[in-house]
């Protein structure tokens, strides 16, 4: 079909059985409806309610909203500072920015497995910071200092809260004075 002008076609529907290839600017005023995969090349705009698979280099400079599930084989980032990732063997979220990254929540940050019910492996609210091994708090804050439960060591050896009898407690210095008296220096001692 040839037309010197503009071509119009005024039905209910128009088929195409075939390809269509358009050199210019297609411009639609309705709605587009895509049954199969719709591919994009070098747009600047995607407006997507369903899922989008992008292929390669993400780069968001305004606003990205996600409604629905999004997978990315590539790294996606986020204005020029932030990056999400995957070196094959971390999932890697990572800032060049020199103010770091804050995440922020309404209600708490928890850190842990994926799926549901998953064990946290810390969890951030306003009341304090809780820190888990296998499911159970081992290091708690409140607002009077730190609950830790277990044992807390240092360079392999166990810290005692509790003194006990082996404990060393005060360390004295004795030197000699004369052939036969020794002199005492240390805590409640008067050395002379």
């Amino acid at each position: 079909i040839e037309s010197p002008n503009n071509l119009n076609l005024n039905a209910n529907n128009v088929a195409i059985s075939t390809n269509v290839s358009i050199g210019g600017t297609l411009t639609v005023t309705g709605n587009v409806s895509v049954g199969g995969t719709l591919t994009y090349e070098d747009v600047t705009n995607i407006d997507s309610v369903g899922i989008i698979t992008a292929r390669d280099h993400v780069v968001v400079g305004g606003g990205l909203s996600v409604v629905g599930i999004s997978t990315f084989s590539d790294i996606v980032k986020v204005m020029s500072g932030l990056e999400l990732q995957t070196n094959g063997t971390l999932d890697l979220i990572t800032s060049s920015s020199s103010s770091g990254i804050d995440i922020q929540s309404s209600n708490s940050v928890q850190i842990g497995q994926k799926g549901f019910p998953n064990r946290d492996y810390a969890t951030f609210t306003d009341t304090g910071v809780n820190l888990n091994y296998s499911g159970n708090t081992k290091l708690a804050t409140t607002n009077t200092g730190v609950n830790v439960t277990g044992a807390i060591t240092v360079n392999g050896s166990a810290l005692s809260i509790d003194p006990t009898n082996s404990d060393i407690q005060v360390a004295y210095t004795v030197t000699a004075n004369g052939a036969s008296a020794y002199r005492f220096a240390g805590n409640g001692v008067v050395s002379t």
